[in-house]
């Protein structure tokens, strides 16, 4: 038996019919398949492809090259719900414009400082104010944009798990901020190691292992951040079972923040397609976490669950009945 979920968007067009939608990854793309939902630029504001486009051969080759997960097309054979998500589509890649300006001011810190709480405010607002508290970001993701996208989206995940957790206002504000800048310091790192094609080396692999403590101190002594959220930053790969770095610490010796962060980053590395490999399905990412629980605080990963989408409308599966 199958189960199909499905999602209406009604276009700025007002048309007076509603269209069931489909998710197919992005290697299921074929030409003729119409689109059900506008597909934002990764790279700046605006729209690649309109609701209603008929793809070509060169429409989803260029989705291919934009590192998109998926698209939605229109299907006869789903019926309408609507697309839950806490930010939406237009809003997130409005947010990743902000940020890669943001990050490319990054030396001038009164200016840099200014721009990142006001983009901070801005998610934390839209999120809270949301009638969902549900993330379906997988769609977006890119690996034209991965460093700042990557960051958007552990930030946007990290406040949903704090949310879940019955974290204070001012307690969502700092685990976002540890969120936004919880890599700042693979800015010192060349991009042949960031962005590299393959299995990193052991000195590269070295060299990668020291962003964490270089983006405590920068925040730390340059950009004037509190210990809460510079230790976010500082201890986001410590791994609960003590396997992590930099200081291996144990359980919850690690800061709540690094433990959201941890879990969030992780699994926003597995769902994002990369040069190397393809995006992990939500669903795959979370089971395959689940087996590797020792890594996790057993608390926020089962938070995990509660805000994203295993499986996003518009997906079709195979129910164990």
């Amino acid at each position: 038996m199958y189960a199909i979920y499905v999602s209406t968007v009604l276009t700025e067009r007002r048309l007076l019919y509603k269209t069931a939608m489909l998710y197919l990854p992005t290697t299921l793309l074929q030409p003729g398949m119409t689109l059900a939902c506008d597909i934002p630029n990764p790279v700046c504001d605006g729209i690649c492809f309109e609701k209603g486009d008929v793809l070509t051969s060169l429409c989803v080759n260029n989705i291919d090259a934009m590192g998109l997960a998926g698209a939605y097309i229109q299907s006869r054979f789903t019926t309408d719900v609507v697309i839950k998500d806490c930010m939406g589509a237009i809003a997130t890649t409005q947010s990743l414009t902000f940020l890669r300006h943001v990050f490319s001011n990054r030396e001038n810190i009164p200016v840099f400082r200014r721009d990142v709480e006001v983009l901070l405010t801005d998610v934390l607002n839209k999120i809270t104010t949301s009638s969902s508290l549900l993330s379906n970001l997988h769609s977006l993701n890119g690996y034209d944009n991965y460093t700042y996208g990557h960051s958007l989206r552990v930030a946007i995940l990290s406040i949903l798990i704090a949310i879940r957790l019955g974290l204070n206002r001012v307690e969502l504000w700092e685990v976002g901020m540890s969120g936004l800048l919880h890599d700042i310091g693979k800015t010192n790192v060349t991009t042949a190691i960031v962005n590299k094609n393959g299995k990193l080396s052991n000195s590269e692999y070295d060299v990668i292992k020291q962003h964490p403590e270089v983006g405590y101190e920068y925040l730390k002594e340059f950009f004037f951040f509190n210990d809460a959220v510079c230790e976010g930053v500082r201890y986001h790969h410590e791994h609960y079972d003590g396997g992590g770095y930099p200081a291996g610490l144990v359980g919850k010796s690690i800061p709540l923040y690094a433990r959201i962060l941890c879990v969030a980053d992780v699994y926003d590395a597995l769902t994002t397609r990369r040069p190397y490999r393809e995006a992990w399905f939500p669903c795959h990412a979370i089971s395959q976490m689940k087996k590797d629980f020792k890594m996790f605080d057993p608390m926020v990963l089962s938070t995990l669950e509660d805000v994203t989408m295993p499986y996003p409308e518009g997906t079709i599966v195979i129910l164990n009945t």
